[in-house]
């Protein structure tokens, strides 16, 4: 029932600590920058050819992980997404050493990847993202079976705890708790936990068994015969994420519960509630060392802590910026834990971690890209989850190759970096400006070290830094963000790629998220929006384009070219500006600057990302998976340039044009392309 494949993990891994991971890692895998299309590197079509993009790979490895467990000296992660359908990639790896131990391919039948990991003395149990099992891999054989049925294959398995002879199992969509038998696989339901679906948090002591579930949160206590022997919800706290983990010790159940970290005894008595340390967002991981000591690690910040009756005593801090997949007392001594990222780590307590970056060892798999950029020295720079990876598709290793075969090319250079890069522009020095998600922060990258500048984050109630555009005559990076759920003003942000200083500007377009930022000369031009996110509710009911002079940072004019609710992405050439709609999805039109009115309009199909290419504009449709040139035909009209174009991009798709003019990179797949356009 399991299609296992082995993925050689020969040599040695450099072996990292903290300090040391911020530089280049290149990806370790000759696939990764592989050209699967005949071709030398990037060319236009000759005349009367048909055109054909040029793979180059999979443009960007992910060691994102869902769910962790400790056996027999290892840490097992498991992917969060599938790599292939209904496969995960389950890895163990020597958190001491950073060997990786094996890598294997586990076909489960999972529906969204994996969600979380436990071990016994033997096996490791695997809970999906949809199935209706949890499965059971050995080891010594590398295969896996289901072995304790949960629901039906929508069903997720939340939380897994094994305690003596029996796993414990907590799931969504149906908020239960189960008990299943470790020798034999027997299922016992103890129904419903709370009010929430989701059943998040599962810890035992000698005489109860405590559950958690998310918000709005509610705990029990059960006694080995499943009845409930306590409630204990009218304990907790309010938290808007409900309970992330539970962890029994010395007669008492510790709880992490939105901003708190509360302990008392089974019946509530006793009870200390302690404020979580102002830089960590939550506790997300609790274990207990043999001595019975409870330690905490936090999100985000990734300190970790012993907990006493006074607070949190810090111990260490592993890596920074990434929520945490697995957090294990070795013993009284030791600690290892693994990231979301798929960092594996350990440390003496109190003492500096050894960090393990496993996406360049063997755990890697393709993954979706947030952004592109072509950068004017050759590179393609293509921003993953928390990683960025740096193509250079022109370059070839020195020497010649083996045979008739042309030198190797340069494989990519892969570095993490502390969010999702929803949008990047170069400045005239070639420095990379990013804006993360979800911290709202921007940095600057040296384009040839790597270097990573932090300018700060954006705030101002922002969240998703969407779209940049560089002014070169003023050297200074805009950008355009939407604010957080449910807030409808987005904002633009001038920054200066030298010093870092940043002005955030909220009033330029009033009651309208931004969506993009495009620059023409002295102008710049944004694009708005007038939903929030997470919300069908408005402010207004038509969104506009506004005009800001860069000289003053005025808004000299503000267009409303048609009624529609949002814009999608803006594109200005020859002093047209090119629309496409979000709502409407998939409508278009250009609009004369001068005249101030509408020239050309049609419909793509689907909204996408626009680019122009010496006086032609495309737009990448991503729901008919097609690049399309807007053409003056018949009032405006679309030609399809390439069809069935597998999507690649987790945002909108971009059209990457950089100093090459006869084409654009982007996605073909998840492998990076290079797309010849004649004009």
């Amino acid at each position: 029932m399991t299609n296992e494949s082995h993925q050689s993990t020969s040599g040695q891994p450099t072996i990292s600590r903290r300090g040391l991971l911020v530089g280049t890692t290149a990806l370790g895998l000759a696939a990764a920058h592989a050209v699967t299309t005949a071709g030398a590197g990037p060319a236009a079509a000759a005349p009367g050819e048909p055109l054909g993009p040029i793979n180059y790979d999979s443009a960007a490895l992910t060691g994102a992980a869902r769910g962790a467990a400790y056996l027999d000296g290892a840490v097992y992660i498991a992917s969060r997404h599938n790599v292939a359908e209904g496969t995960i990639r389950l890895a163990a790896f020597d958190p001491f050493t950073g060997e990786a131990v094996s890598v294997h391919d586990l076909d489960i039948g999972a529906r969204s990847g994996n969600n979380v990991l436990t071990a016994d003395d033997r096996y490791v149990y695997i809970g999906a993202a949809g199935n209706a099992s949890v499965w059971r891999f050995d080891p010594s054989t590398g295969t896996a079976e289901p072995f304790a049925p949960i629901g039906t294959a929508s069903t997720w398995t939340y939380r897994l705890r094994v305690d003596g002879d029996d796993l414990w199992i907590g799931t969504y969509p149906t908020g239960a708790l189960f008990r299943a038998d470790r020798a034999t696989g027997a299922v016992e339901e103890f129904g419903q936990v709370g009010r929430s679906q989701y059943t998040t948090a599962i810890a035992a002591d000698p005489d109860y068994v405590y559950a958690g579930t998310a918000a709005p949160g509610d705990l029990r206590a059960y006694a080995r015969d499943g009845s409930v022997a306590y409630e204990l919800t009218p304990f907790l706290e309010d938290s808007p994420v409900g309970i992330l983990d539970v962890a029994a010790s010395n007669g008492f159940v510790y709880v992490s519960c939105g901003r708190f970290l509360i302990s008392m005894r089974p019946d509530g008595s006793e009870r200390i509630v302690r404020d979580i340390p102002a830089d960590d967002r939550y506790i997300d991981q609790l274990t207990v060392t043999p001595d019975g000591r409870v330690l905490a690690l936090a999100r985000l910040t990734t300190n970790y802590y012993e907990i006493t009756d006074a607070g949190f005593d810090l111990l260490g801090t592993p890596w920074h910026d990434a929520e945490n997949a697995g957090f294990f007392a070795v013993d009284d001594t030791t600690v290892v834990g693994a990231t979301g990222l798929g960092h594996v780590w350990s440390s003496t307590i109190g003492g500096e971690a050894i960090v393990t970056e496993t996406a360049s060892r063997g755990f890697g798999y393709p993954e979706s890209v947030q952004s592109m950029l072509a950068h004017r020295n050759g590179t393609v720079w293509a921003a993953g989850h928390f990683a960025m990876t740096v193509h250079h598709p022109k370059r070839r290793n020195n020497g010649a190759g083996h045979g008739n075969q042309q030198p190797s090319r340069v494989p990519p250079d892969r570095f993490d970096i502390g969010g999702e890069p929803k949008s990047m522009a170069q400045t005239r020095s070639g420095t990379v400006v990013a804006g993360l998600y979800p911290s709202t922060r921007i940095v600057a990258i040296h384009p040839h070290t790597y270097e990573i500048r932090d300018f700060g984050p954006i705030d101002n109630d922002q969240m998703r830094p969407l779209a940049m555009a560089y002014d070169s005559v003023r050297d200074q990076v805009l950008v355009a963000t939407t604010a957080k759920q449910r807030l409808h003003t987005g904002a633009l942000t001038f920054v200066d790629p030298r010093t870092g200083e940043m002005e955030v500007r909220r009033d330029l377009l009033p009651n309208q998220n931004l969506r993009n930022v495009v620059i023409a000369g002295d102008y710049a031009y944004v694009a708005g929006d007038t939903f929030a996110e997470a919300s069908e509710e408005r402010e207004l009911l038509v969104a506009s384009i506004a005009e800001i002079d860069l000289r003053t940072r005025t808004v000299s004019r503000v267009f409303q070219p048609r009624e529609w609710d949002s814009y999608e992405d803006i594109h200005v050439t020859d002093g047209v500006l090119y629309a496409v709609g979000r709502r409407p999805n998939g409508a278009w039109f250009a609009f004369d600057l001068a005249a101030e009115e509408v020239v050309l309009e049609g419909d793509t199909g689907g909204y996408g990302g626009l680019g122009g290419l010496r006086g032609q504009v495309y737009c990448w449709n991503v729901f008919d998976h097609n690049i399309q040139r807007l053409i003056a035909a018949d009032g405006g009209s679309e030609h399809i340039v390439y069809d069935d174009v597998p999507n690649g991009w987790y945002n909108r798709p971009e059209l990457a044009f950089g100093h090459n003019k006869r084409g654009a990179w982007g996605m073909y797949g998840t492998d990076l392309a290079w797309f010849p356009l004649r004009t």
